[in-house]
This record gives structure tokens, C-alpha cells and sequence, in this order.
């Protein structure tokens, strides 16, 4: 969960849009945003930017490499892009080979990897096995019928991270 000093920090890099976009009369900032921060940013920060601005809030997720492939195709300019990692925006918006399009970014937060399991499934004495250190986690998802969910590493830094991390283990 993102502290709230790193809202403060969006807040006030929205702010700063929010001048820019007021001598240039938009009235709405636009966001493109990584979708694990949709919650946060549409629930949280896209009010209390409004109270306090008096702009509207248009947001937009995407995996962060998805979002970021948008831009450098230039199929959306946003005025703030909120990537989930910040090797995307080498990767893909900065240097010569992509224009430039950014030219600094700042990092704000962090997120972990972590493992989740359903409770209800026919391995969930296993993955208590795995959670009371009894138990590796890697064996447990290597069993015959585990299911594992992930998201698609082309579009989102949180598939090519699981995919790195099972290589790590």
C-alpha cells in the first residue's frame, strides 16, 4: 500500500501539471497510469487533486510497458505517465533511440513480489507448508496441478519480474 508521502508526491507532481495546464487553459490532466495503481490513483489521489486544483482528473492503466509502448507509438500523450518500474521508462521513452520523449523521471515507491494462494484450494496445506518455512515456495508451485497466475511479461513489469524471480529460485 503506497505510504502518504508518496501521494504527497503525486499530488505534487500533478500539481505542477496542473499549473502548466492552467496557463494553457486544459482544465484536465490527463494520466496515464500502471493498472496496479488504479485504486490509488482513481480512488485517492483523483478526488483530492480535483478539491484541491479545481482540474479534472483523467486517468488511464495499462501494464507499464504497455502504457509506455502508447506513448513512444504515440497513440496517447498524457501529461503524467506513473510507470510500476522505472527501467521501463529507459527502456522505452528515453534516449535518442526514442526520441527523448522523457527526460527525468523521480522514484517514488516500491512494490514487492508476492505469492498468493486461495485458501480453498487442495494445495493450501502446502503453501502453509511454504509459509511456515517448512516447505520451499518453488516446490510447492512445482507440484502436478497447481494453477499459477501472472500477468503477460510483454506488457506489465510485474510478469517479467515472477518470470525472473522463478529463475532465481
Amino acid at each position: 500500500m503506497l505510504q502518504i508521502s508518496t501521494l504527497k508526491v503525486l499530488v505534487a507532481m500533478c500539481l505542477t501539471i496542473a499549473t502548466l495546464a492552467e496557463g494553457q487553459k486544459l482544465g484536465v490532466v490527463s494520466v496515464l497510469y500502471a493498472g496496479s495503481l488504479g485504486a490509488v490513483l482513481e480512488k485517492g489521489l483523483a478526488p483530492a487533486f480535483e478539491r484541491t486544483t479545481g482540474f479534472g482528473f483523467q486517468g488511464e492503466g495499462h501494464g507499464s510497458v504497455a502504457a509506455a509502448r502508447m506513448i513512444r507509438d504515440r497513440l496517447r500523450a498524457p501529461d503524467v505517465f506513473v510507470s510500476a518500474d522505472a527501467a521501463v521508462n529507459i527502456a522505452l521513452l528515453m534516449g535518442p533511440q526514442n526520441r527523448n520523449i522523457v527526460e527525468w523521471y523521480v522514484t517514488f515507491a516500491a512494490a514487492e513480489m508476492v505469492l498468493g494462494y486461495n485458501p480453498k484450494s487442495r494445495f493450501k496445506d502446502d503453501f502453509e507448508q511454504a509459509r511456515e518455512g517448512k516447505l520451499q515456495w518453488y516446490e510447492v508451485l512445482a507440484k502436478p496441478g497447481v494453477k499459477l497466475g501472472r500477468t503477460d511479461p510483454n506488457l506489465d513489469p510485474k510478469g517479467y519480474r515472477a518470470l525472473f524471480m522463478f529463475e532465481l529460485a
